[in-house]
């Protein structure tokens, strides 16, 4: 690291602590408490197509919106497209977008060293240790930079100021919204509660731990399509679950681009929705590696 970074840096300060855990625990706890009484297991059809309706925007929001578009810039979108995607992100509960954004580039940057924000890799513990702190350990327990170091393309957007400044309320929007449809879906007080429950707090729950298995399950386990100078591997059941994003090894051989799902049997959901996208003038300029750069970095 420059000697020139690191006056950037400072641990987290106690407030940030506290909403770090909160984010992480109190989705989990509520999970765990609709499992026990019973709740999850008793929910209409209706809840249930809403639920996959709530998982689906949020992991879009993360994967097309905060990761693809607003991160590596793989393609261009029409105004009202990038606000819909990045206020989906925020209701993941993953961190506000300038955060997340700014996280994911360090994590390119310094993947896999000490300097690597959620990194399994790690040289002092490693282990169990280092699989906790890559998937949800690191929200509490790391260097925070000045983000505006990681955010000079993104800090003059006016929508995504906003939407920054605004993070918490979005959020909350997540839960309520869902509880305010399931509500009147069955025309009572009991659904609108079991809305913000299931297709609130279970949903980022699942979403959350999905997103962040990407962290580190794709840095542990599975396959290598792809020459990096890091430990991104694909995995193919996170790739189902995360709409793509679990070809991550594919991801960083080619970071600036739209398809992560580089091989043609490599289903890639959120590509194929920027496709369709751009089909209706809705997105354009998506970038993708070439058939010789993808030939030069393939693995034999």
């Amino acid at each position: 690291m420059k000697q020139t970074e690191l006056h950037l840096y400072r641990g987290l300060t106690s407030s940030e602590k506290r909403y770090s855990r909160a984010i992480i625990w109190i989705p989990l706890l509520v999970t765990l408490y609709s499992i026990t009484s019973g709740m999850l297991f008793d929910i209409g059809i209706g809840t249930l197509i809403l639920l996959l309706i709530c998982y689906s925007c949020t992991v879009l929001g993360i994967t097309v919106g905060f990761h693809r578009l607003l991160t590596h810039h793989s393609f261009k979108a029409k105004r009202w497209v990038k606000i819909v995607f990045a206020c989906f992100g925020c209701m993941a509960y993953e961190g506000p977008p300038f955060f997340w954004i700014a996280a994911h580039r360090r994590h390119h940057k310094y993947t896999d060293t000490e300097f690597d924000p959620h990194t399994p890799i790690l040289t002092k513990k490693g282990g169990l240790y280092g699989f906790y702190h890559a998937h949800m350990g690191w929200m509490t327990h790391h260097t925070i930079e000045n983000w505006r170091y990681y955010l000079g393309d993104l800090l003059r957007d006016r929508d995504l100021l906003f939407i920054n400044k605004h993070y918490g309320l979005i959020a909350l929007a997540g839960i309520i919204i869902p509880g305010i449809i399931n509500g009147l879906l069955y025309m009572n007080w009991y659904s609108f509660w079991e809305g913000i429950i299931v297709c609130g707090f279970v949903r980022i729950c699942f979403q959350q731990h999905v997103t962040w298995s990407i962290n580190s399950i794709c840095h542990i386990w599975g396959r290598k399509d792809f020459i990096t100078q890091d430990n991104s591997k694909n995995n193919w059941l996170l790739a189902i679950l995360a709409y793509g994003e679990g070809w991550h090894n594919g991801h960083h051989a080619f970071p600036s681009s739209a398809k992560h799902g580089i091989k043609k049997w490599q289903i890639d959901i959120s590509y194929i929705l920027i496709f369709l996208l751009s089909r209706i003038g809705l997105v354009q300029e998506i970038k993708l590696p070439t058939e010789e750069q993808i030939k030069q970095k393939s693995i034999k």
